[in-house]
């Protein structure tokens, strides 16, 4: 017999601690309304992404891993984007968990084959997406935007997760929810004291080709040579970690990958937080930057610089590319550690306005609205 709960399946191709967090609150928020949240997922976790507990927070979520077989494996283990196949298991938990709403993340073949299930039985289908109509190369190419353009009519509703995504040509009457990915803000806090001594910039990302790194490194020389005292610290790991640890450079620490309150503790030491990036679609560090109060200097191209970066109040967008002009936003910060304290309060404010709580409720109250639980929301055509 099936149950009178309302169902909400999020699927998902693997997860990220972040992402799971957003959906607890929305678990926590549609909960209060008597529905259920199930989460669905081909892996739990991401190869690139060394996490000790992807699940992260998940206490209001049921996850279930729907793994594809050893032969899918090996089929695509030879194909350089890697996909993830849909398998029986996938629609075997669909058919019984019977959503009234199915939410899928991206569009990889397993995502995409939930959203076909919901087309054919007729439930309301909503996309996430961090994916505008120019996405950096490493997340999307140019036939993979084009069969996402074709498949859009599966959805009725969109969560954008960037304000790019807002802007991608999305079905006339889909409406959209903007929900950026988001923390929660309470678990990160500025220092009560001044920081005070040496000054201290952190990158925490990827130690990657797209993430700048390099630029980084230049520029923090340039600054030597200007007669600067600094210390670049970087957390994280990646392809180029083993070039990072032959720069034998006094004022350059290398902490690894750190999660948690470690990695909380390394915003709480620092004064500033830069990403010279030009491969993130959103950079969800930058969040957690702001919200430790750090002023920030990101790159241009990232979704975070149009949520997060107000220009000259919390932070400075750069061409990635432009050694000198990270430099100069550089030399801007240590030379008035008062302006930068300021902008760092300002940050932490911004970043309140983000926080994953209300993202959760806002988008929780989009869900329900448009499968008929509360009042009609506004299509994007009338925006």
């Amino acid at each position: 017999m099936k149950s009178n709960i309302p169902v909400l399946c999020i699927v998902s191709k693997a997860l990220a601690p972040y992402r799971v967090s957003f959906y607890n609150e929305v678990a926590i928020a549609l909960e209060a309304a008597g529905w259920k949240v199930v989460l669905i997922v081909a892996k739990l976790g991401a190869n690139d992404h060394p996490w000790a507990n992807a699940s992260g927070n998940s206490s209001h979520l049921e996850i279930i891993e729907a793994s594809p077989s050893e032969f899918q494996n090996t089929l695509t283990k030879k194909l350089p984007f890697n996909p993830v196949l849909p398998n029986r298991k996938l629609f075997g938990i669909l058919d019984s968990k019977n959503p009234k709403v199915v939410w899928t993340h991206e569009y990889s073949p397993f995502c995409l084959a939930a959203a076909f299930w919901a087309s054919f039985n007729e439930r309301l289908c909503l996309l996430s997406s961090d994916l505008g109509s120019n996405p950096p190369e490493h997340s999307c190419t140019r036939t993979q935007l084009a069969y996402q353009k074709f498949v859009s009519f599966l959805y009725q509703g969109v969560i954008a997760q960037t304000m790019e995504a807002t802007r991608r040509d999305h079905p006339a009457d889909a409406p959209i929810n903007f929900a950026p990915h988001a923390i929660n803000t309470d678990d990160y806090h500025p220092p009560e004291n001044e920081r005070a001594g040496i000054f201290r910039f952190l990158f925490a990302a990827g130690v990657r080709e797209e993430k700048g790194i390099k630029q980084l490194v230049q520029a923090a020389r340039k600054l030597r040579t200007e007669g600067y005292e600094f210390e670049l610290r970087v957390v994280g790991t990646g392809p180029l970690s083993g070039w990072l640890a032959g720069q034998k450079e006094e004022w350059l620490s290398i902490a690894g990958f750190l999660e948690g309150d470690f990695l909380r503790s390394e915003y709480r030491d620092a004064n500033a937080y830069v990403l010279p990036t030009a491969g993130d679609t959103y950079a969800v560090t930058v969040h957690e930057a702001t919200a430790s109060g750090l002023p920030v200097i990101v790159g241009n191209t990232a979704g975070a610089v149009e949520t997060l970066v107000e220009e000259g109040v919390t932070g400075f967008s750069i061409d990635a590319d432009n050694v000198d002009e990270l430099a100069e936003r550089m030399k801007y910060l240590m030379d008035d550690r008062e302006r930068c304290r300021t902008m760092g309060r300002a940050a932490r404010k911004l970043a309140e306005k983000y926080d994953v709580k209300l993202l959760g409720r806002r988008t929780a109250s989009f869900i329900r609205e448009l499968s008929g639980s509360g009042p009609q929301v506004e299509s994007n055509s009338d925006r």
